[in-house]
Protein backbone atom coordinates (compact mmCIF):
# COMPACT_ATOMS: atom_id res chain seq x y z
CA UNK A 1 0.00 0.00 0.00
CA UNK A 2 1.40 3.19 -0.89
CA UNK A 3 2.56 5.74 1.78
CA UNK A 4 -0.25 9.16 1.90
CA UNK A 5 0.79 12.63 2.11
CA UNK A 6 2.01 14.02 4.66
CA UNK A 7 0.75 17.54 4.41
CA UNK A 8 -1.63 18.99 6.26
CA UNK A 9 -4.45 20.89 5.65
CA UNK A 10 -5.88 24.29 7.06
CA UNK A 11 -8.80 22.14 8.60
CA UNK A 12 -5.81 19.88 10.05
CA UNK A 13 -6.98 16.86 7.96
CA UNK A 14 -4.07 15.17 5.60
CA UNK A 15 -3.98 15.36 2.34
CA UNK A 16 -5.18 11.31 0.72
CA UNK A 17 -3.19 11.53 -2.46
CA UNK A 18 -0.28 9.15 -3.04
CA UNK A 19 3.36 10.15 -1.72
CA UNK A 20 6.54 10.23 -3.69
CA UNK A 21 9.07 7.95 -2.43
CA UNK A 22 11.77 10.33 -1.73
CA UNK A 23 10.07 12.68 0.75
CA UNK A 24 6.86 12.01 1.71
CA UNK A 25 4.63 14.91 -0.08
CA UNK A 26 2.34 14.56 -3.06
CA UNK A 27 3.01 16.11 -6.58
CA UNK A 28 0.81 18.77 -5.42
CA UNK A 29 2.50 19.89 -2.04
CA UNK A 30 6.25 19.41 -3.32
CA UNK A 31 7.65 23.12 -2.90
CA UNK A 32 9.80 21.71 -5.69
CA UNK A 33 7.87 20.30 -8.17
CA UNK A 34 4.97 23.37 -6.90
CA UNK A 35 5.60 24.97 -10.64
CA UNK A 36 4.30 21.88 -12.24
CA UNK A 37 1.33 21.18 -10.34
CA UNK A 38 -0.09 24.81 -11.26
CA UNK A 39 0.68 24.68 -14.55
CA UNK A 40 -1.60 20.86 -14.25
CA UNK A 41 -4.31 22.30 -12.73
CA UNK A 42 -4.30 25.53 -14.72
CA UNK A 43 -4.20 23.09 -18.10
CA UNK A 44 -6.93 21.26 -16.97
CA UNK A 45 -9.12 24.05 -15.70
CA UNK A 46 -8.67 25.15 -19.51
CA UNK A 47 -9.36 22.25 -20.90
CA UNK A 48 -12.98 22.19 -18.37
CA UNK A 49 -14.13 25.16 -19.31
CA UNK A 50 -13.45 24.79 -23.24
CA UNK A 51 -16.80 24.12 -24.95
CA UNK A 52 -17.07 20.84 -26.53
CA UNK A 53 -17.39 20.65 -30.16
CA UNK A 54 -20.95 19.35 -31.40
CA UNK A 55 -22.37 20.07 -34.29
CA UNK A 56 -24.32 22.39 -35.91
CA UNK A 57 -28.01 22.88 -34.37
CA UNK A 58 -29.39 22.52 -38.32
CA UNK A 59 -27.81 19.48 -38.48
CA UNK A 60 -30.32 16.72 -39.85
CA UNK A 61 -30.96 13.61 -37.59
CA UNK A 62 -29.73 10.44 -38.89
CA UNK A 63 -31.93 7.59 -39.25
CA UNK A 64 -31.60 5.08 -36.42
CA UNK A 65 -34.16 2.09 -37.34
CA UNK A 66 -31.57 -0.81 -37.40
CA UNK A 67 -28.10 -1.63 -36.89
CA UNK A 68 -26.54 -0.83 -40.10
CA UNK A 69 -28.33 2.68 -39.50
CA UNK A 70 -26.27 2.79 -36.05
CA UNK A 71 -23.31 1.58 -37.74
CA UNK A 72 -23.34 4.37 -40.43
CA UNK A 73 -23.58 7.16 -37.61
CA UNK A 74 -20.63 5.66 -35.94
CA UNK A 75 -18.67 5.55 -39.23
CA UNK A 76 -19.64 9.10 -39.78
CA UNK A 77 -18.78 10.30 -35.82
CA UNK A 78 -15.21 8.54 -35.91
CA UNK A 79 -14.44 9.97 -38.95
CA UNK A 80 -16.14 13.51 -37.78
CA UNK A 81 -13.84 12.72 -34.66
CA UNK A 82 -10.65 12.27 -36.47
CA UNK A 83 -11.13 15.78 -38.16
CA UNK A 84 -12.04 17.55 -34.86
CA UNK A 85 -15.26 18.41 -35.64
CA UNK A 86 -16.57 16.25 -33.32
CA UNK A 87 -15.57 16.57 -29.04
CA UNK A 88 -14.38 13.20 -27.52
CA UNK A 89 -16.85 13.62 -25.06
CA UNK A 90 -19.79 13.98 -27.48
CA UNK A 91 -18.57 11.46 -29.16
CA UNK A 92 -18.24 9.19 -26.33
CA UNK A 93 -21.88 9.95 -25.24
CA UNK A 94 -22.84 8.51 -28.68
CA UNK A 95 -20.93 5.35 -28.49
CA UNK A 96 -22.87 4.87 -24.96
CA UNK A 97 -26.27 5.62 -26.46
CA UNK A 98 -25.70 3.36 -29.78
CA UNK A 99 -25.29 0.38 -27.66
CA UNK A 100 -28.04 1.05 -25.88
CA UNK A 101 -29.96 1.49 -29.31
CA UNK A 102 -27.82 -1.75 -30.51
CA UNK A 103 -29.62 -3.53 -27.33
CA UNK A 104 -32.77 -2.41 -27.59
CA UNK A 105 -32.88 -3.00 -31.62
CA UNK A 106 -31.47 -6.55 -30.75
CA UNK A 107 -34.13 -6.97 -28.10
CA UNK A 108 -37.42 -5.62 -30.99
CA UNK A 109 -35.50 -8.69 -33.59
CA UNK A 110 -35.86 -11.23 -30.78
CA UNK A 111 -39.21 -10.36 -30.33
CA UNK A 112 -40.15 -10.01 -33.76
CA UNK A 113 -37.94 -13.96 -34.15
CA UNK A 114 -40.43 -15.33 -31.54
CA UNK A 115 -43.32 -14.01 -33.15
CA UNK A 116 -42.46 -15.49 -36.36
CA UNK A 117 -41.53 -18.75 -34.51
CA UNK A 118 -45.09 -18.96 -33.09
CA UNK A 119 -46.39 -18.00 -36.45
CA UNK A 120 -44.62 -20.91 -38.60
CA UNK A 121 -45.40 -23.39 -35.15
CA UNK A 122 -49.12 -22.54 -35.51
CA UNK A 123 -49.23 -22.90 -39.27
CA UNK A 124 -47.79 -26.32 -38.94
CA UNK A 125 -50.89 -27.11 -36.68
CA UNK A 126 -53.28 -25.59 -39.06
CA UNK A 127 -51.68 -27.45 -41.83
CA UNK A 128 -52.51 -30.82 -40.01
CA UNK A 129 -56.18 -29.62 -39.80
CA UNK A 130 -56.20 -28.59 -43.68
CA UNK A 131 -55.06 -31.91 -44.43
CA UNK A 132 -57.45 -33.62 -42.20
CA UNK A 133 -60.30 -31.48 -43.65
CA UNK A 134 -58.91 -31.77 -47.84
CA UNK A 135 -59.33 -35.93 -47.46
CA UNK A 136 -62.91 -35.59 -45.52
CA UNK A 137 -63.83 -33.36 -48.68
CA UNK A 138 -61.87 -36.37 -50.83
CA UNK A 139 -63.86 -38.71 -49.20
CA UNK A 140 -67.35 -37.07 -49.28
CA UNK A 141 -66.93 -35.97 -53.01
CA UNK A 142 -66.25 -39.60 -53.83
CA UNK A 143 -69.46 -40.67 -51.53
CA UNK A 144 -71.86 -38.33 -53.76
CA UNK A 145 -70.26 -39.74 -56.87
CA UNK A 146 -70.63 -43.29 -55.93
CA UNK A 147 -74.06 -42.81 -54.93
CA UNK A 148 -75.10 -40.30 -58.17
CA UNK A 149 -74.22 -43.17 -60.17
CA UNK A 150 -71.32 -41.21 -61.78
CA UNK A 151 -74.05 -39.00 -63.50
CA UNK A 152 -76.09 -41.35 -64.97
CA UNK A 153 -79.68 -42.50 -63.78
CA UNK A 154 -81.34 -45.41 -64.46
CA UNK A 155 -84.94 -45.72 -63.42
CA UNK A 156 -86.48 -49.04 -63.15
CA UNK A 157 -90.56 -49.15 -63.44
CA UNK A 158 -92.16 -52.34 -63.06
CA UNK A 159 -96.13 -52.03 -63.10
CA UNK A 160 -97.97 -48.81 -64.95
CA UNK A 161 -101.88 -48.67 -65.01
CA UNK A 162 -102.95 -46.72 -68.07
CA UNK A 163 -106.69 -45.92 -67.71
CA UNK A 164 -108.98 -45.05 -70.56
CA UNK A 165 -108.30 -42.25 -72.35
CA UNK A 166 -104.46 -42.10 -71.28
CA UNK A 167 -101.02 -42.86 -73.18
CA UNK A 168 -98.39 -45.10 -72.36
CA UNK A 169 -95.18 -46.14 -73.77
CA UNK A 170 -93.72 -49.40 -73.51
CA UNK A 171 -90.39 -50.14 -74.21
CA UNK A 172 -86.77 -48.35 -73.54
CA UNK A 173 -86.78 -44.39 -73.33
CA UNK A 174 -83.73 -42.55 -75.08
CA UNK A 175 -83.44 -39.16 -75.82
CA UNK A 176 -81.81 -37.60 -79.55
CA UNK A 177 -79.99 -34.44 -80.05
CA UNK A 178 -83.47 -33.05 -81.19
CA UNK A 179 -85.15 -33.67 -77.74
CA UNK A 180 -87.57 -36.15 -79.29
CA UNK A 181 -87.95 -39.13 -77.69
CA UNK A 182 -88.08 -42.56 -79.01
CA UNK A 183 -88.20 -46.32 -78.82
CA UNK A 184 -91.56 -48.25 -77.79
CA UNK A 185 -94.92 -48.90 -79.01
CA UNK A 186 -97.92 -46.49 -77.89
CA UNK A 187 -101.05 -48.21 -76.22
CA UNK A 188 -104.05 -46.32 -75.64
Amino acid sequence: MANKCKFRKKNGSRCGANAQPANGLCVFHDPARASEGRRARQAGGINRSRLAVVLPTDTPDHPLGNTTDVSELLADSINQLRRGQLDPRVANAMGYLASVLLKALDQRLEERLAHLEAVISGKGENESEMTKLMRTFASLVESLSRYRGKGEQKMIIEHVHVHRGGQAIVGPVTQNNSGNRGGGDEKE
